[in-house]
């Protein structure tokens, strides 16, 4: 027994996945930058321009020091995510946008005089895999989940900085 002639192993697959990724100095200069941006986007199949993203404001509540306003926004057509702006009263700081619902991370960012801007990405929170029915979502829309979570975070970024002027956007990880 043996492997057949001219068969790969995995670490021969990642080794020529790998090859193919640019090589930059730290720091990139802008140039690099640029080609790394264009890298990035083609491999994660994003599309050239972005479409507009819209959003409607669906309630405000106050609670003690907190004020929390939900939102649906619409990040390309067809496709609506669900957030929650979340701030101390008198916080004007830049906005944190949590991915998901990391309360500790919520939390640290409240406390440190951030707002938050916490939304489900496609696939997670609420609708996770909708019992199996959506794991192939990604697929059919011929992307990755790397790429639509991308997306996501690029478009509630997009949202925040354009319905919220003046704010700083850190995305926390």
């Amino acid at each position: 027994c043996g492997l057949p002639e001219n068969n790969l192993t995995l670490r021969d697959i990642y080794e020529e996945w790998v090859k193919l990724l640019p090589r930059t100095p730290d720091p990139p200069q802008d140039s690099i930058r640029q080609e790394l941006r264009k890298f990035t986007r083609e491999r994660l199949g994003m599309p050239d321009k972005l479409p507009l993203v819209s959003a409607k404001k669906v309630e405000r509540i106050k609670y003690d020091k907190l004020l929390a306003e939900f939102w649906l926004i619409k990040t390309e057509p067809d496709i609506q995510l669900s957030g929650v702006l979340i701030k101390k009263k008198g916080s004007d700081k830049s906005i944190v946008l949590v991915p998901g619902r990391d309360e500790e991370a919520i939390v640290q960012a409240l406390n440190d005089g951030h707002r938050v801007f916490t939304f489900d990405p496609r696939g997670t929170g609420e609708i996770i895999d909708g019992g199996g029915r959506v794991r192939n979502w990604a697929w059919f829309s011929g992307r990755t989940w790397t790429s639509l979570w991308t997306f996501d975070i690029m478009q509630s970024a997009e949202f925040c900085l354009k319905t919220f002027p003046g704010s700083g956007i850190i995305i926390s990880a």
